[in-house]
């Protein structure tokens, strides 16, 4: 009689564990993991409180820099994610892959937010020690907001438009390859502002065609035919990135530090340009 308890006991607890199993979320499969305590990064409060907002193409090396209607769209949408608590925690990002898009969030105390979204309609963002993940067909309004900002928006160049022009600490530029000029943001708040200058200049720079320069021996054409010609060096905070533009003939050359393939890239917007070119030249006026 004991031996029978026990036995249905046993059974009861196994249809248990097999309920449980069942209830399981579809997340919890080989990607997710309990809670461990992370803490998802929490947008600023309202979209006052946030300065820029770009939209970047990974695999056309372009940004867009979202207008204030969609900015406000776009951080609406994020802002329910977290709202409805819609995000999960998982093991790992997946990294670069075709068809890959960056919604980058600078607020306006410095901090940076990064969203990746995936062509298989999925949204992965990491920080305070966690990576998370939201799937399905509850970012079709966020797809769409991507979309219509890209449509409308001329493009930039993809890491100008990601970086934040305040964390700049000094710039160097020469013309025409001889002189030389340099600017620290230290150094006093007319050169400070000088840097921001410039560096907004080069952010609003309008793009056509790229090229991912992979062979060093590639030659680019149209290279010192006619002057002006500006070569700059930025570096920002910490002295560990740094960005390194030349600027000739309506074509940017750009190299990353981090990143080991350069980019040309075809300017398409000749009042910007010349704005570009004269706040340069005033450096040696």
């Amino acid at each position: 009689m004991l031996f029978g308890s026990i036995r249905r006991i046993c059974s009861l607890l196994c249809v248990g564990v097999l309920a449980a199993t069942c209830l399981t979320p579809a997340f919890a499969k080989e990607n997710a993991k309990p809670d461990i305590g992370n803490i998802l990064p929490q947008l600023p409060g309202t979209v006052a409180q946030i300065q820029d907002l770009q939209v970047i193409d990974r695999e056309l090396h372009a940004s867009y820099t979202a207008s204030a209607a969609d900015r406000q769209a776009i951080f609406q949408e994020l802002s329910r994610l977290e709202e409805e608590r819609l995000w999960w925690e998982i093991i790992s990002e997946r990294g670069e892959e075709p068809g890959l898009r960056l919604i980058s969030v600078l607020d306006t105390a410095g901090a940076r937010y990064n969203y990746w979204l995936y062509p298989d309609h999925t949204l992965q963002m990491s920080g305070g020690g966690g990576v998370w993940e939201v799937k399905g067909e509850t970012l079709t309004a966020l797809e769409a907001l991507l979309d219509r900002c890209q449509q409308n928006t001329p493009a930039n160049m993809e890491w100008l438009g990601y970086m934040n022009p305040y964390r700049i600490t000094s710039l160097s530029v020469s013309q025409d390859g001889e002189r030389g000029i340099h600017l620290e943001s230290s150094a006093s708040g007319e050169q400070r502002e000088a840097i921001l200058a410039i560096a907004q200049s080069l952010r609003k720079l309008k793009v056509g065609r790229v090229q991912q320069i992979t062979d060093p021996n590639t030659q680019i054409p149209n290279l010192g035919v006619s002057s002006p010609s500006y070569r700059l060096r930025m570096v920002f905070e910490g002295g560990q990135e740094g960005y390194s533009v030349w600027i000739f003939n309506g074509n940017v050359f750009l190299e990353v530090d981090s990143i080991s393939v350069p980019l040309l890239y075809t300017l398409n917007d000749p009042d910007l340009t010349q704005q570009a070119y004269n706040r340069l030249a005033n450096l040696f006026a």
